[in-house]
């Protein structure tokens, strides 16, 4: 990595690896599982959840009215607890606001 100065661009520093905490942040969440009956390859299940994710996290904030920065949706091709392919919907604050819970009774 090269450090450069914010406005000109100009670099001021040597390259390195950069080392940065995890962000942890416990939140509320809602799932939604698919049961395929198709045979998709992972590349073509990967590329078309990650469209449909898209069109998720456009979609949530206008049905159920907040900002588009304050939901999250992230896909899995195979969630850790099902197997299955999965989206997660969470709440972008800190023990969640509730906007999941509504995505839930969508």
């Amino acid at each position: 990595m090269k450090a450069i100065r914010f406005g000109t661009h100009d670099n001021i520093g040597s390259s390195g690896p950069i080392h940065l905490p995890p962000d942890e942040m416990h939140i509320s969440a809602t799932w939604l599982s698919l049961h395929l009956s198709e045979q998709w390859s992972e590349a073509e299940l990967t590329e078309v959840m990650i469209g449909i994710a898209y069109a998720m996290n456009a979609y949530i904030p206008l049905s159920i009215q907040c900002d588009s920065s304050d939901v999250a949706v992230v896909p899995q091709v195979k969630a850790s607890h099902n197997k299955l392919p999965t989206f997660f919907v969470y709440d972008k604050y800190p023990g969640g606001i509730g906007l999941s819970e509504k995505v839930y009774e969508l």
